[in-house]
């Protein structure tokens, strides 16, 4: 099943900007997010995803990738959906937060089957 993590990004950020709010986005920070060098020590990163502060913004179903300018220099940012920790209006807090999840490079080249199935619970009734 599709997670609705994504759908419920834009929703936020569509009612911010049809509100006239501004709309801050919560990442965490893995070897997956493309991010300016000088957040990559920082473990989340908080972004202005406002129409005035972004360019080529796009809100999908698995990342979140966007233009903006760093220190005079733009940048192009890439979010996978499942670093997103939240997305809320500045002026008054309100937007959804869920659980997000770093990936390790470990995690991502070592997916190995779980060697013990559980057994079910369930009988066979006739």
């Amino acid at each position: 099943m599709a997670s609705n993590k994504g759908y419920l990004v834009r929703a936020i950020y569509d009612w911010c900007v049809d509100s006239s709010l501004t709309p801050f986005l919560i990442s965490i920070i893995d070897q997956r997010t493309q991010i300016p060098k000088s957040f990559s020590q920082d473990k989340e990163v908080i972004f202005n995803l406002s129409p005035n502060a972004t360019s080529k913004l796009l809100l999908d179903n698995e990342f979140i990738s966007f233009s903006a300018r760093f220190n005079g220099q733009s940048e192009d940012i890439y979010l996978p959906i499942d670093c997103i920790k939240g997305i809320y209006a500045k002026e008054n807090g309100e937007g959804l937060f869920f659980e997000a999840s770093a990936r390790s490079d470990e995690n991502l080249n070592d997916k190995k089957p779980q060697s013990k199935a559980k057994k079910s619970h369930l009988r066979l009734v006739k």
